[in-house]
């Protein structure tokens, strides 16, 4: 590889070859503002490789911190408060800082070489730079292609990453912050950047291969700079931590959106697809709220026992798929039944008696850390023993940075004495003469203007 060459393979574009960036713009006034803007990069550098390395890695960097820029200010703004999905964990500018930094140096170490290395891959896949550019329509057909491989891709090795040994070595880093926002995006351990940056620089080299043999439209360069920049655009903002009514997933349904990977960070299980959630919904991985199952199993009949003992239990769990998993965990611990030995005898949804009146509720836990295994009573106060249990499943995840599939719930009870409630935090709720004062009330007047500043405090 010759960093040193001189000369460009668009120099056919002007015969003089000027030195200066804006008479090269000029000479090439049959082309459209960006075409002329790509010829004359590449014939301002007159070195291809440099150009493209350059161009790549100025790109990448002004995108992912050009996008997440938005949402750190919208972080520090309360207005946007009421979209936050989880509004009650803010980032702080200093874990924003740490998260910059560390990315910032993942950036530099670890993507910048395929970075620097890609155009050299470019000549020989025969993937072209050169002008005009392909037409809009094949463009958007190569993308639409790239992203439907590429979300693929990353389900597979997203849901591999949550698995035992890779989760605990690899995995666990990028889950760091319970809550995301937007600089988390490409916070993760090199192997995880390593390994999902193959499917958004694969598929593109793939296709230019395929291009070489079969009788398709080649691919140019331009296009595998826009399908990057459109790439990061969408994993910055499925880890901002906000829902729009104006936000795409509202509008295409199956687009998978912030809300969508917010619950992944939350429950830390499910939800692995990135950019569409048919993924999650043809493999049963996708989270909904929490429903409290009621779960019936046995033993297979045999011959020597035909009728065997059941086995109920309740789980809380998103969706059927999770509860029958749970089910057999459980199962197998206490009682040694294993799935293959066994089945499910009826699955059913327990409602709520009393959805509207307020309750508080006892939760016996024990959850699995870093550090062992630990016991724990929490009471909440809320209207339904599912909402009970997503309020411990967020505590958790917050305080004790412990996983959904790491918490295992003993019993549920409703407090119904007071006598019953341990909490101070939830006593203070249940005092007779409980008041909620307006120190603070802002009065509506009718004249457009006044003289003095009303008083608002009582």
């Amino acid at each position: 590889m010759n960093f040193n060459q001189t000369g460009s393979t668009l120099n056919y574009l002007i015969p003089n070859n000027p030195q200066e960036f804006t008479p090269i713009f000029k000479e090439l006034s049959n082309l459209n503002i960006l075409e002329r803007l790509w010829a004359s990069w590449y014939l301002y550098f007159n070195n291809d490789i440099l150009s493209t390395g350059l161009l790549f890695f100025l790109t990448h960097e002004l995108t992912y911190f050009g996008r997440c820029l938005p949402w750190f200010i919208i972080d520090n703004v309360a207005w946007f408060r009421k979209y936050k999905i989880q509004d009650t964990k803010l980032p702080s500018n200093k874990e924003q800082w740490e998260c910059f930094k560390k990315v910032l140096k993942s950036h530099f170490l670890i993507e910048s070489l395929p970075i620097w290395l890609f155009h050299p891959l470019c000549q020989q896949l025969n993937i072209i730079f050169d002008v005009p550019f392909p037409s809009w329509k094949i463009q958007c057909f190569q993308i639409a292609i790239f992203f439907f491989l590429e979300d693929l891709w990353h389900y597979t090795f997203h849901r591999l990453f949550h698995w035992n040994w890779f989760y605990k070595y690899i995995h666990k880093v990028h889950h760091k912050y319970a809550a995301p926002f937007g600089l988390t995006a490409e916070y993760a351990h090199p192997v995880e950047v390593m390994a999902l940056g193959v499917g958004t620089v694969g598929f593109p080299i793939l296709y230019a291969y395929l291009s070489t043999i079969y009788d398709i439209p080649p691919l140019h360069l331009f296009t595998i700079n826009t399908w990057i920049i459109l790439r990061l655009f969408q994993a910055i903002d499925s880890h901002s931590g906000y829902d729009f009514p104006w936000s795409l997933h509202n509008f295409l349904p199956i687009w998978a959106g912030a809300k969508h990977h917010d619950e992944h960070h939350h429950y830390f299980i499910g939800n692995y697809a990135s950019s569409f959630i048919m993924w999650d919904k043809f493999f049963k991985t996708e989270l909904s709220r929490l429903n409290e199952y009621q779960v019936i199993g046995r033993r297979l009949p045999t011959d020597s026992v035909p009728e065997p003992k059941l086995f109920r239990m309740r789980i809380f769990a998103p969706n059927t798929v999770v509860a029958k998993s749970r089910y057999w965990y459980f199962l197998q611990k206490l009682h040694k039944v294993k799935k293959t030995s066994g089945e499910i005898v009826a699955l059913n949804v327990i409602s709520e008696t009393k959805p509207t009146k307020v309750k508080t509720f006892g939760i016996w836990i024990r959850y699995e850390s870093r550090s062992g295994i630990h016991n724990m009573y929490k009471e909440y106060r809320d209207v339904t023993r599912v909402g009970a249990v997503e309020t411990m499943y967020q505590d958790l995840a917050a305080r004790h940075r412990a996983r959904f599939r790491n918490i295992h719930i003993l019993k549920v009870v409703e407090l119904e004495k007071s006598d019953d409630v341990k909490r101070q935090y939830v006593k203070q709720f249940l005092a007779k003469d409980l008041k909620f004062p307006l120190p603070h009330r802002v009065q509506k007047s009718k004249k457009l203007f006044q003289a003095h500043a009303p008083t608002t405090f009582y």
